[in-house]
């Protein structure tokens, strides 16, 4: 929440400063970002209720933050099925149980709500050591399941994304160069600062990218260092918020 609510208020400064174009002035795929009147008062409700219960795409200072309202009811969701649960021997069956459920019986929309509860099952089986009894084919499989189901498979919320999504994520775990890459000092810097990097990014597209290009971006060349710079100042600006 916190994050949210710095990035928010640089954001606004920003607006009112007339740091940002016009919609009219910007290239076309930035022009509908930043388009309202900026105030105090939406900075609050923006950052302490709006991205979390009445996200509304046309008024967001950080880009897209829908995924902010699923990570709340997907938390929460996960913390009462383990306090329901955890007492129990069986506990993981019961919680990948109600993570089927939810995968193949509710609506689109919903499923996100699944991983959530799939994530603890992952982590209950790793520390058990389950996954040392599997097959480094199987995970292999996974792997190739989950890396190639893009190309087979619509983009959306459905029943086999989820499916897909898991079967990624058990085989970068199950096999050991790949866990060993995402393991790295490097990859682990990478996760500490991709909320706040997923926050500062589109804001930084907005108000010094879109510019840049617009202004400087005649050739390929001068695109790729526009590009380069975005990303290492946006880097540099999520490093303070980890």
């Amino acid at each position: 929440m916190l994050p949210i609510f710095v990035v928010a208020i640089a954001v606004h400064l920003a607006m009112i400063a007339g740091l940002q174009n016009t919609s009219s002035e910007r290239l076309a795929t930035f022009s509908n970002a930043l388009n309202f009147q900026s105030k105090a008062e939406y900075v609050l409700r923006f950052s302490f209720f709006d991205v979390f219960f009445h996200y509304n795409p046309c008024v967001t200072y950080a880009g897209p933050m829908w995924t902010m309202s699923v990570e709340l009811i997907g938390s929460f969701l996960l913390f009462a099925v383990l306090l329901l649960s955890a007492q129990s021997a069986y506990y993981l069956p019961t919680i990948f149980i109600i993570s089927v459920i939810l995968i193949f019986s509710t609506p689109e929309d919903h499923r996100l709500y699944s991983l959530f509860l799939l994530g603890a099952v992952i982590a209950g089986v790793i520390q058990r050591e389950y996954v040392k009894d599997i097959s480094p084919w199987v995970f292999a499989a996974m792997l190739a399941v989950g890396l190639s189901a893009p190309a087979f498979l619509p983009p959306a919320y459905d029943a086999w994304n989820m499916v897909a999504t898991v079967a990624l994520t058990l085989g970068c775990i199950g096999i050991k160069p790949v866990n060993r890459f995402l393991s790295c000092h490097f990859s682990r810097l990478l996760g500490r600062i991709s909320f706040p990097l997923y926050l500062v990014h589109g804001p930084r597209l907005v108000l010094i990218g879109e510019p840049l290009v617009r202004n400087f971006g005649e050739t390929a060349q001068s695109k790729l260092t526009i590009d380069i710079g975005i990303c290492m100042i946006s880097i540099l600006a999520a490093l303070p918020m980890i």
